[in-house]
């Protein structure tokens, strides 16, 4: 693959200046568009992309840390995981697809655990496999806990007339509104009744007063 087709294939997950996230970007060397336009013939080891990112003077990352971000769907992690082919008799990345599947699994961790993504990836990047595991465990719930509770109660719709909630009175108000336009010309023909009974500045109250 060429750089510009590289670029392209990345561009919704990297781009910034700095940063993990510019790993693939257009301020990267040369050498890593070759490493990964060859990628298929010969796979990223983890050695490697050490040596890619510290060329461009980024974190290096651990062996676990390339495993289970590279090389493993986790079992049991805190949202579900696409799964996509990766082969078992290397430890490499074999395709770009595989590449671009543990970063933005990475992204997504970093921004749902540190709210920042290259806090995330300075965090978790040197971590043995027990480290990284117990940080994501506190946010997996127990589904099988959840389903020996048992079911709910069945709901039931409730009558027009019984509801009494503020939202159960919006939801009456609209609930015979075909369309938006219809909603919009009720408001218009309110606001001009307004209006004219000297009310300059009628609330979205006032002008569905009569709905109600």
């Amino acid at each position: 693959m060429t750089r510009k087709m590289i670029l392209s294939y990345f561009e919704d997950l990297m781009g910034c200046n700095n940063g993990i996230c510019s790993f693939v970007s257009e301020n990267s060397s040369d050498y890593l568009f070759d490493v990964l336009g060859n990628i298929e013939e010969s796979p990223l080891t983890k050695v490697q992309f050490d040596q890619l990112l510290a060329l461009q003077n980024m974190q290096t990352i651990s062996d676990d840390f390339f495993r289970f971000y590279w090389l493993e769907i986790p079992k049991v992690h805190f949202y579900q995981i696409d799964a996509i082919g990766i082969r078992n008799d290397i430890d490499a990345i074999t395709t770009l697809e595989q590449l671009k599947w543990g970063f933005n699994r990475l992204f997504i961790d970093a921004l749902f655990v540190y709210g920042n993504i290259q806090k995330g990836y300075e965090t978790l990047c040197c971590l043995k496999m027990q480290e990284i595991s117990d940080i994501f465990s506190k946010y997996i719930f127990n589904t099988s806990q959840i389903k020996r509770r048992g079911n709910t109660l069945h709901f039931e719709e409730i009558e027009k007339e019984d509801r009494y909630l503020i939202s159960e009175m919006a939801c009456k108000t609209f609930d015979n509104l075909k369309n938006r336009e219809e909603l919009v010309d009720i408001l218009l023909k309110s606001y001009k009744s307004a209006i004219k009974q000297g009310v300059m500045h009628p609330s979205f109250r006032n002008l569905l007063e009569d709905q109600l």
